[in-house]
């Protein structure tokens, strides 16, 4: 998939040497948890012990340690791991390794065995190596895998576990000498004010963006930005011409920031430590870390002798394109954490990032069409909908009703989702997500014809700009009188809808304006459209509006005169130069004609 990053593996990675796996020994046995409780286990690592060396350094040797039952409710201290079950580096070196044994001591003081995944190993292996003292929650260890009853009820908690322990501890593998270097550079910017504060204020950090992409030199109207932008270039000078680009690819490119199950385990610690074999950093460390580059990427032209220069003649294209995706992922995973962490006072008035149905849509539908958007990855189709329970507010109807069960098969799942998002007692039914039944990308058997499948790519639709927010509303939007449509889902597999006349359609457009496809050059750079597409369908929308202006009795066009809002208002889904308030399943939002009318009459007036 990346070739350099396949030769960087096959360099710096040595298999960690572990012992045989005694068959004869006994399987550890889990107990029951006690029922209707907040009630979970965690691992106990023990130190090496002289008696479990084996030639290999402190890396090797029996894993040996004890499972306790701890409850929420009584305020127990632990840490929680964070990791993926393959490996997090792709392609894995764990393939055709076998599995791992850790060693359980029960309180009598007899053993017993599990087996865990070569990923696994290697990573309880390195923390060990780090004196792990407070205990961990591990759910390969502490979740029993082979009982589904058990993964349910537990997985129904993961949220209440990373959301009440110490620290997450998000494991990104083996180190090489390019991450190593990354890692001994973090201390010199991590503590930056100006990093610090930018992190905290994005609106600040995106005036300073736009300012160094249009290479603007002039700040006599905001002089605060000028200094900024001054003390951007000198950090660039100081910083840019060591920074570890290689290092930097590596950690992006790691699988762990590919998973569904990451986004609440990374978003609800209070705390967070990423691990690389045997270095470490905080989260703050690689946030400050990421908006550096992505800041002094973005301005290093304003100096001469660009040190970015230097880095590229050594790169290959797709090395270069490669690093820019990973940069938008990990970007995306500290925009979740602020989210969930430091919620802004919009979003905790209408709660607008927080309902299942919002996490879910958001999550899985490709809002960006050409762009750099990254499908989290997943080994059950059901958690597509389960990994973001625990993000979700309290007091969620649908969140509330919906039962973990892995029991079920994932249509079942999916239907009682997607029943619950049209149920009229929980709230308006939000129609449009019938859009999202793509019947050609259906992979699971047995959905009804209304039901999404969650777990394939389904794409925005077109019409609408961010996952299921339309740019045309013939209800009206949020203004009243808003017409719902009756939808009735009491019948199994069945979804009924209640027709609503509105009018006659006369005539239907052909044209539309088309994305290119074009890949993106930089995680910065929106997706372009065509030019001719948009010449076209200003044509056509101005033709449909002048055959309605002339019709007798015209209430959607009066008089010639409104000809041309007309126009302007149809093109922009009925916002025009104003800023509304609309709702879509991506909650409330407002939306600015104006930005969008701008740039569509500069480009007309460009082709007539």
């Amino acid at each position: 998939m990346f070739p350099v990053f396949r030769k960087w593996v096959s360099l710096y990675f040595t298999p960690v040497p572990r012992p045989e796996v005694q068959s004869y020994m006994a399987t550890y046995k889990y107990g029951r948890l006690p029922p209707n409780t907040k009630s979970f286990r965690v691992f106990h690592l023990f130190p090496q012990r002289p008696e479990d060396q084996t030639p290999g350094g402190d890396l090797s040797g029996i894993l040996r340690g004890r499972i306790e039952v701890m409850n929420i409710d009584e305020g127990c201290r632990y840490n929680a791991l964070s990791y993926c079950w393959e490996g997090s580096i792709d392609p894995s070196p764990y393939t055709r390794q076998r599995k791992d044994r850790i060693l359980i001591e029960e309180s009598d003081g007899s053993l017993s065995q599990l087996l865990i995944s070569p990923a696994l190993s290697t990573a309880l292996r390195y923390l060990r190596s780090r004196g792990q003292s407070l205990p961990l929650f591990v759910d390969q260890v502490c979740i029993n895998q082979r009982d589904k009853s058990d993964k349910s009820q537990q997985i129904s908690l993961m949220g209440d576990i990373y959301r009440n322990c110490v620290c997450v501890v998000a494991w990104l593998d083996v180190a090489t000498k390019y991450t190593d270097a990354l890692f001994d550079f973090l201390p010199r910017i991590s503590g930056n004010e100006l990093l610090l504060q930018l992190i905290q204020q994005p609106q600040r950090l995106s005036r300073i963006l736009e300012a160094t992409m249009e290479k603007r030199t002039n700040f006599s109207d905001s002089e605060m930005l000028g200094q900024d932008v001054k003390n951007m270039v000198e950090l660039t000078r100081e910083h840019w011409g060591r920074f570890p680009q290689r290092g930097f690819l590596d950690i992006c490119l790691r699988r762990w920031f590919r998973r569904i199950w990451i986004i609440q385990e990374a978003c609800l610690g209070p705390n967070m430590i990423f691990v690389c074999g045997r270095r470490s950093c905080s989260v703050n460390a690689l946030e400050v870390a990421s908006h550096f580059r992505m800041l002094a990427s973005s301005g290093q032209h304003l100096e001469e002798g660009s040190p970015l220069e230097h880095h590229q003649a050594k790169w290959d294209k797709e090395a270069i394109h490669n690093a820019l995706n990973g940069t938008t992922v990990v970007f995306r995973i500290f925009r979740e954490r602020a989210a969930a962490l430091r919620p802004s006072l919009e979003e905790q008035s209408v709660m607008m990032r927080r309902g299942l149905a919002n996490l879910v849509t958001r999550f899985n539908v490709d809002i960006m069409v050409h762009g750099p958007w990254v499908r989290l990855g997943f080994s059950n189709p059901k958690d597509t909908i389960y990994a973001l329970r625990g993000l979700v507010s309290d007091g969620d109807p649908v969140s509330e009703r919906l039962v973990t069960d892995y029991n079920l098969p994932a249509a079942t799942i999916f239907t009682d989702f997607t029943r619950l998002l049209f149920d009229a007692s929980i709230g308006t039914p939000p129609i449009d997500t019938l859009l999202l039944s793509q019947m050609e990308t259906k992979r699971i058997h047995g959905l009804p014809s209304w039901v999404p499948d969650w777990s394939v790519n389904i794409v925005i639709p077109h019409g609408y700009r961010s996952g299921c927010f339309p740019m045309f509303n013939a209800g009206g939007g949020n203004r009243e009188p808003y017409v719902y449509p009756e939808v009735d889902v009491s019948s199994p597999g069945i979804l009924s809808v209640k027709a609503i006349l509105l009018c006659e359609i006369d005539r239907v457009g052909t044209h539309f304006m088309e994305l290119s496809s074009r890949r993106l050059a930089h995680p910065m750079e929106s997706p372009t459209l065509l030019p001719r597409s948009i010449f076209r369908f200003f044509r056509e929308v101005r033709e449909l509006c002048e055959w309605a202006s002339e019709q007798p009795n015209s209430v959607s066009i009066p008089s010639t005169a409104k000809l041309d809002e007309a126009v302007w208002v149809t093109t922009t889904g009925g916002h025009g130069f104003t800023q509304t308030t609309e709702r879509s399943l991506l909650g409330t939002q407002i939306v600015d004609g104006k930005p969008l009318l701008g740039y569509l009459w500069d480009f007309q007036l460009q082709m007539e």
